[in-house]
């Protein structure tokens, strides 16, 4: 719900990249049943190994970042982008390569999601920010709508197949 409410307040001002947010949605819809399936793989010691990992990972990455360039401490920022926007339209340039590497995105994330329990904000917008050329408000508006997406199609396949939801 928050992030719906994100992606209505940041799509009055334009910020939302709505195709880039769909296809991750997608990409993310298809690969949460490998994640789910890899934590009923793995052990608990394991999936909590590898959580701690990927959260030290991204903290060392943010320190020697923000070592580096104080003023320009920003979560990830593409130096040559993959996916670049169209200056005319403020659009991304679909390629063949852009639409890839969104999809990988979005891929990655419901990997992430469900073997781990994280994605959204935690994944998507340091890869959107490491390979386009997204401003950060841009980034993290584009992830509260895949996050919605991916959340709400995850609540409805969940009411479609008869599971009941403690909505409090």
């Amino acid at each position: 719900v928050g992030a719906g409410f994100g992606t209505v307040v940041a799509w009055d001002v334009r910020l939302v990249r709505y195709r880039a947010a769909l296809l991750m949605a997608l990409g993310a819809w298809l690969m949460a049943p490998l994640g789910l399936q890899a934590a009923r793989v793995l052990a608990v010691d394991a999936l909590t190994l590898l959580f701690a990992l990927m959260l030290a990972l991204l903290g060392v990455h943010l320190l020697i970042q923000a070592s580096r360039a104080p003023d320009d401490a920003r979560v990830v920022s593409a130096t040559v982008a993959v996916c670049q926007l169209d200056p005319d339209t403020g659009r991304f340039a679909w390629t063949r390569l852009s639409f890839t590497v969104i999809s990988a995105i979005g891929a990655l994330t419901g990997f992430l999601a469900g073997m781990l329990g994280v994605g959204g904000g935690f994944v998507i917008v340091p890869s959107l920010r490491a390979v386009t050329d997204l401003n950060m408000h841009s980034a993290v508006a584009t992830s509260l709508m895949a996050t919605a997406l991916i959340s709400g199609g995850t609540v409805a396949v969940a009411l479609f197949q008869g599971q009941s939801i403690a909505w409090l």
